[in-house]
């Protein structure tokens, strides 16, 4: 290619800068287009050459955030709560007292889960449908990709990316108080399906906080009751008895007088 240029050069000084005519600006010009139009020539082929080499293959389209994910099966549920039972075990190890029979309370009733592995996988699935509504209607300002990897962890059981998401919002979001308190009762979900009862019993009376419900007070009742602490249940409870008489509403009265109740 330089020697074709070289060539070329030449010729055009030759024709342009000739003893006839002594015009050696234009010969200057000449030679300068032509190199500038082979240059141009041989960038075109090499470009063209090269394109395949360099071209981004089209992204993988992603499964709509409604698609059902899940997929989560006994197997692999009896594997997560085996190890959810190892981890309280190595916890328990190191404490003493209330926390050590706390700790061993959560692991009975992570046995008792094992024990009852269909129950527990439809009432998981329950749960995570409602994880990954909750996800696409308040998730959706933080970002795709860390909403796709929330949604394909909780689809195996894993809470972990969905509990990160969610504390991401409620810290955002801590004074729009609805939003706020759906990440926070959602949390309370999850670490309820963890059999973390001290964890879910402070993001239930979190939830409760933003905005006291009667499913908000009953299930912040609950776990405070659960995780040892028997004056937060009562006020809890009674909150929940209070709302409850006041919304008419004969069947969440019911319940609540029931597990107010069980905590005097």
């Amino acid at each position: 290619m330089i020697e074709v240029i070289s060539e070329w050069a030449r010729w055009v000084w030759e024709a342009f800068g000739s003893e006839d005519t002594r015009d050696r600006t234009n010969a200057i010009v000449g030679v300068v287009m032509a190199i500038l139009a082979l240059s141009a020539v041989a960038w075109a082929i090499i470009k063209f050459l090269v394109a395949p080499f360099f071209r981004s293959k089209p992204d993988k389209p992603k499964p709509p955030i409604g698609a059902d994910h899940n997929i989560l099966t006994k197997e692999t549920l009896d594997e997560l709560l085996e190890g959810r039972i190892e981890k309280r075990l190595a916890e328990q190890a190191t404490t003493h007292g209330d926390e050590r029979s706390k700790l061993q309370s959560e692991i009975d009733a992570l046995k008792k889960q094992r024990r009852n592995l269909d129950a527990v996988l439809e009432e998981t699935k329950s749960t995570n449908k409602d994880l990954l509504e909750t996800l696409t209607r308040e998730g959706n300002s933080i970002g795709a990709d860390k909403l796709e990897a929330a949604r394909a962890a909780l689809a195996t059981g894993d809470y972990s990316a969905a509990d990160n998401l969610f504390a991401e919002i409620e810290a955002r979001d801590a004074l729009a108080v609805q939003s706020a308190a759906r990440a926070a009762y959602a949390r309370g979900e999850i670490a309820e399906a963890e059999v973390r009862w001290a964890d879910a019993a402070e993001h239930y009376a979190r939830a409760a906080a933003y905005d006291q419900t009667v499913e908000s007070l009953r299930k912040a009742a609950d776990f405070a009751e659960r995780s040892g602490d028997y004056p937060a249940a009562l006020r809890f409870g009674e909150l929940a008895l209070e709302k409850a008489r006041a919304g008419n509403d004969q069947l969440f009265l019911g319940q609540a007088l029931n597990e107010h109740a069980l905590t005097l």
